[in-house]
């Protein structure tokens, strides 16, 4: 249970065995998702640059590439950061670089790894979290 007062969260085995976790704060989560959003964004306009300067898009039916090229970034900005999140949070348990460089982990209630199916609905609404102006609905959730 989190103890408001010292931003701990305080676990109970059923052996009885009490530790606890410290819990982050909002600009430290902030700053972790800064980071990972940098990531994502030199990411997806790295792939772009690439398949519009390898000319992987022929002209078809009138679109020339700066087309496919706009179309091409603007799916990626809801693509990578889902799988740059699920993926480094399953391989690296729980974290992704953001939180590897701020030294956090997302764990479950029980403080144990997040299975895959906790990491996907996590990250499918990380959309929703951020949705009205940079996490205004998340931060007050």
């Amino acid at each position: 249970m989190p103890d408001e007062r010292t931003n701990r969260l305080t676990i109970r085995t059923p052996e009885g065995i009490e530790f606890s976790l410290n819990l982050a704060g909002p600009v430290t989560r902030f700053l972790a998702r800064i980071i990972d959003f940098a990531i994502e964004v030199i990411a997806i306009f790295t792939i772009a640059y690439v398949l519009v300067t390898l000319n992987i898009f022929p002209l078809v039916f009138g679109v020339n590439l700066s087309d496919w090229a706009f179309a091409l970034i603007a799916l990626g900005f809801f693509v990578i950061p889902i799988v740059h999140g699920m993926t480094l949070e399953w391989l690296l348990r729980g974290q992704t670089l953001g939180k590897r460089v701020l030294r956090l982990r997302v764990v479950d209630a029980d403080g144990l790894r997040l299975q895959f199916s906790q990491i996907a609905v996590r990250n499918l609404m990380r959309f929703v979290d951020s949705l009205y102006h940079l996490y205004v609905i998340g931060g007050i959730a």
